[in-house]
């Protein structure tokens, strides 16, 4: 099922990347340094993968879904909702070379567009044909993403990377039958 959870939201990530990066603008109408790219496994996961791209590889504007994904499972046959995976997402972009920035300048320059970018991500999960209900999420702005100490404020990088954005946490409700399968089927365990 995690697989098929990974899979799903790749896809959303790559129509949101076709679809919002031909015209290389978001919905604020500004340009974006380039379409986002997809990482997702555990924090420490993406860090060594992030830090096997080579020098100079383009790797940001990203998309993060940390794991593990906790998914709510039914397989009440009456219930459409097969599975409702609750994801934790990132759009973060780089802002190394920056460091004169201010909290403004990270709204401005990374966070505003990030927000854009998680709007589109929610537009194209309305519009899948699976999935059934995306009507509750929150959202976090992170200017200069690392971890949070109470009143002090974020300490130390998440990442090996410089980093600002969104946070997003959803549940989403996915239907039981997609393409034709049922998800739940006694044969497909």
């Amino acid at each position: 099922m995690i697989t098929q959870v990974k899979d799903f939201v790749s896809t959303i990530v790559e129509d949101v990347r076709t679809t919002t990066f031909v015209t290389g603008r978001v919905s604020s109408g500004k340009w974006l340094s380039g379409a986002p790219y997809f990482f997702h496994g555990t924090p420490i996961e993406i860090n060594n993968i992030l830090s096997k791209v080579r020098k100079g590889k383009q790797k940001f504007p990203a998309v993060f879904l940390f794991e593990p994904i906790s998914t709510g499972e039914n397989d009440d046959r009456m219930n459409n909702i097969g599975a409702s995976p609750q994801l934790q997402l990132y759009f973060m972009n780089d802002w190394k070379g920056q460091q004169s920035w201010d909290t403004d300048d990270h709204y401005t320059n990374i966070i505003d567009d990030m927000d854009s970018l998680k709007r589109e991500f929610i537009k194209k999960l309305k519009q899948n044909k699976n999935v059934l209900d995306v009507s509750s999420y929150s959202t976090v702005r992170h200017a200069k993403w690392g971890l949070f100490f109470n009143n002090e404020g974020n300490k130390t990088p998440v990442f090996n990377e410089m980093l600002s954005g969104v946070e997003l946490n959803i549940t989403v409700d996915i239907d039981k039958i997609i393409d034709g399968c049922n998800l739940f089927d006694e044969y497909n365990f």
